[in-house]
C-alpha cells in the first residue's frame, strides 16, 4: 500500500516515518499533527480571554498544551502548571510560582517580585522544573491573597513591556478536589472566586488563565456558589483527529512495530481519531503478535480484544475510571446509564424504564436528570434532539466500556 500523504492531503503533514509508542507518555512535538486549526483559534481567545479544556482523559490535552507553548507568540510567557499534586491552597500557589520563576521568558523585575515573598528551599533536589519554591511563613497563612498581590505586581510589569502571561492549571479539577478534601469547602470557594476577583482587577488584564481537566470540570463549577465566576471563559474541546491525520500515525506506528502497513487504515478509522486508542491497538499488535486487521470487521474485533486484555488494564483505566471520582453516590446508576447506552442508543423517555427494569426499584426522575446532563458535560454521550436519543459520543470508547464491562475489568 502506499501513503503519500502530503500529495494526497496536506503538506503540513509529515513524511511517513517510525513513531514511537508513548502509551499516553509525552509525544515528540514533531508527532504531533492536525492540531493547527485549534492551536490558532486558541491563540486568539487567549489574546482576548482565558479558556477552559475539558475532555476526556487520554485526549491528548497535555501534548496539546505543549504544541501551544511552542508556538505562542513572542509577548507571551506561558507558564505551564500540573497542579494534580497541589493538596493545599498554599502548594497550590507555590508551585505555580515555582513554575514562573522558572520560565526563561520571565524578567527579573518579575522574579524579584516573587522571591519577596518567598524563598528556594534549602537543601531541594533540583528538578526538571528547576529549584523548589516556598512562600514565605508569613504569607502561606493567607496564600491566594499573596498571590493576587503578587499577581497584581507581575500584571502592572507585564503591561510595560507589553507582554501576556499565559498560566495553565492543568487537572485543576484534581487539585480543587484535594484542597476541598484538606482544606474544606470555603478554601476551595475561595479559588473559584478568585478568577472574578483577578479579571476586575485592571493590574491583572495580562494575565490569562487555562484551566484543564478531565471528566470532573462540571461537578467542581457546581459545587460552589463561585461557579458564575468562570463563565466568561472561552471553552475548548479536542475533538478526535480527522482521518487524514490519524491515518498518518497509524502508518507511522506500524513502521515502528514492524509490521506491514497494509490494513493500516482499518486501525485508524476502528480508533475514531483518538491517538491514545490508535496506540493501544497497535501495541496489543506487537505484545501479543496480533495480525494488522484487513477489514472493518477485524478491526473491531481487535479493539475488543485490546479492551478486554488483562494485561492491558492499567493502560485503559484512565479513559473511563473516572465515573466513581466524581459522580459520588449516583455512581452506580451513572454506570449502570453507559451500560444501557452501551448496548444501543435510547430514547430519553426509555431510561429511566429501564433502569427501573435493572435495579427493581423506582429511579428520581430528578437525580436522572442531573446524571444524563453530567454525561453529556463529561463528553461520555451525546443527545440527538430530532430522534431524542442517546448515545455515546466516541464509539471506540462504547465498544472498549462494553468489553471490559463484560469482563468484570
Amino acid at each position: 500500500m502506499s501513503h503519500k500523504f502530503n500529495s494526497l492531503f496536506d503538506e503540513k503533514i509529515p513524511e511517513v516515518r517510525k513513531m514511537p509508542l508513548v502509551f499516553g507518555g509525552q509525544v515528540r512535538l514533531e508527532d504531533i499533527v492536525g492540531r493547527d486549526k485549534l492551536i490558532e483559534r486558541v491563540i486568539y481567545d487567549l489574546n482576548n480571554t482565558s479558556i477552559i479544556i475539558n475532555e476526556i482523559r487520554r485526549f491528548g490535552k497535555t501534548s496539546f498544551l505543549r504544541l501551544l507553548e511552542s508556538k505562542a507568540p513572542d509577548n507571551w510567557i506561558c507558564v505551564n502548571t500540573t497542579v494534580q499534586g497541589a493538596f493545599t491552597t498554599a502548594k497550590l500557589i507555590e508551585i505555580t510560582l515555582q513554575n514562573i520563576l522558572n520560565q526563561a521568558r520571565a524578567r527579573e523585575k518579575i522574579k524579584k517580585t516573587i522571591f519577596a515573598v518567598g524563598h528556594a528551599v534549602k537543601n531541594a533536589k533540583l528538578n526538571l522544573n528547576g529549584f523548589e519554591f516556598a512562600l514565605g511563613k508569613e504569607y502561606e497563612a493567607d496564600a491566594l491573597s499573596t498571590f493576587r498581590a503578587v499577581l497584581g505586581s507581575i500584571g502592572k510589569q507585564l503591561i510595560k513591556d507589553k507582554k501576556i502571561m499565559v498560566i495553565i492549571w492543568d487537572e485543576f479539577p484534581d487539585a480543587i478536589q484535594a484542597i476541598l478534601k484538606k482544606e474544606g469547602k470555603d478554601a476551595a470557594n475561595e479559588i473559584m472566586k478568585f478568577f472574578r476577583a483577578m479579571r476586575e482587577n485592571k493590574d491583572s488584564q495580562s494575565i490569562r488563565w487555562v484551566l484543564t481537566g478531565s471528566i470532573g470540570m462540571h461537578h467542581i463549577f457546581r459545587e460552589f456558589s463561585g461557579s458564575d465566576t468562570i463563565n466568561d471563559m472561552a471553552t475548548v474541546s479536542l475533538d478526535p483527529l480527522e482521518s487524514r491525520y490519524i491515518r498518518w500515525m497509524s502508518v507511522c506506528l506500524l513502521l515502528e512495530i514492524n509490521r506491514n502497513t497494509d490494513g493500516s487504515d482499518y486501525l485508524a478509522d476502528a480508533s475514531g481519531g483518538i491517538p491514545f486508542v490508535l496506540e493501544m491497538m497497535i501495541k496489543y499488535i506487537r505484545d501479543f503478535d496480533a495480525s494488522v486487521p484487513q477489514s472493518v470487521k477485524d478491526a473491531e474485533s481487535l479493539l475488543i480484544e485490546a479492551a478486554s486484555e488483562i494485561n492491558l488494564g492499567k493502560n485503559w483505566t484512565p479513559l473511563l475510571e473516572r465515573v466513581g471520582s466524581y459522580y459520588g453516590e449516583n455512581a452506580k446508576t451513572a454506570e449502570a446509564v453507559l451500560d444501557i447506552i452501551a448496548m444501543f442508543p435510547v430514547e430519553d423517555r426509555m431510561i429511566g424504564e429501564l433502569l427501573r427494569k435493572r435495579a427493581k426499584k423506582p429511579v428520581n426522575e430528578n437525580t436522572l436528570d442531573v446524571i444524563l446532563t453530567l454525561l453529556l458535560n463529561d463528553h461520555y454521550l451525546k443527545y440527538d434532539n430530532a430522534s431524542r436519543l442517546y448515545a455515546w459520543k466516541h464509539e471506540p470508547l462504547r465498544i472498549i466500556w462494553k468489553a471490559r464491562r463484560r469482563k468484570g475489568l
